[in-house]
Order: C-alpha cells, then structure tokens, then sequence
C-alpha cells in the first residue's frame, strides 16, 4: 500500500498569506483615514465649548462646571490624537487617549514645588488641573467613549461596511 507523503506547511508562508489578507481587509489600520481638517475643526471647536467651564464658571451649572469640562477636555484629547496619527485604529486612539487622560490626573498626586509653579500658569493649570478626584477618571473615559462613537457615527462614514476599525 502507498501513503501520500506528509505535506509541511511553511509557517512563514501562512502568516505572510495571512498578513497579506489583513492588509487588504477594512480591519487594516492602513483602512482608516481621518481628515486633519475634520479633526482640528473637531478638537478646536471642543476646547471652544470647553473652556467656559474653567474660564467662567459661575454662570454655568456646577455639574457642568464639574464633570461636563472634564469629559470634553479628554474628547478634545482623542481628537487630537486623530489629527495627529490619521491611519491608528480607533482603539489604539482610545487607549493612547485613556493613558494621557489618567496619567494626568494621577499626577496631580504629585506636588513640588516646580510643578505647582507650572500650574500657576493658566495654560498649565487647564492641562494639569490641581487636585486628584476619582470622579474625574470616569469623565475621562465617558468622554473618550463618546468621541470614538462620535468618530465611529459621523466621522468614518466613507469606511463602511461594519466598522472593522474598532
């Protein structure tokens, strides 16, 4: 009796053929394409809602003033992180934005004397804030969350079908 020979497949060649297939796919990152114009418009006009939260805060609602500026400070954030690496995956901007946002915040646990200086300037003082407050952590992520469905709803339309991105 005759047995066919073992067939070995080359592992080299199945991942490149599976590479190949993941490049062409909507899945790809290379698939997404974020215009730098919609996304400076985008971030610029969410500083511009933003900031009268921390500029003038007495005539607006405490819970906007604390908790609604917080938010679009981190949507402003996966914006620009949109502007800036056009072709990342969504999910990739999400978690990028998470790490900028939390670090952030969880380095206002630190307090010498420079960096309290730094956030004596105005600038600084709206990018650095001054005191740690958990509740600042799930603005943080809402906001981020609602700009990716935001990005997922409106932005990305042209990327259709399924939103693979994510």
């Amino acid at each position: 009796s005759t047995t066919e020979p073992k067939r070995w497949v080359n592992r080299q060649d199945t991942k490149s053929a599976k590479s190949e297939a993941f490049r062409d796919s909507p899945a790809a990152p290379s698939s997404i394409r974020r215009s730098r114009l919609v996304y400076g418009i985008s971030f610029l006009a969410i500083i511009v809602v933003g900031l009268p939260t921390r500029l003038v805060p007495e005539f607006l609602p405490s819970f906007m003033v604390s908790h609604v500026g917080d938010a679009l400070w981190a949507m402003a954030i996966f914006f620009g992180l949109g502007w800036w690496k056009q072709a990342a995956p969504t999910r990739r901007l999400i978690l990028v934005a998470l790490v900028i946002t939390w670090g952030i915040e969880f380095s206002q646990f630190i307090q010498t004397d420079w960096l309290n200086q730094l956030r004596q300037v105005k600038l600084f003082a709206l990018i650095l804030g001054f005191t740690f407050l958990p509740s600042d952590l799930l603005m943080y992520t809402l906001g981020i969350l609602v700009a990716a469905l935001i990005e997922r709803t409106f932005l990305l339309q042209a990327y259709r079908p399924g939103f693979a991105s994510w």
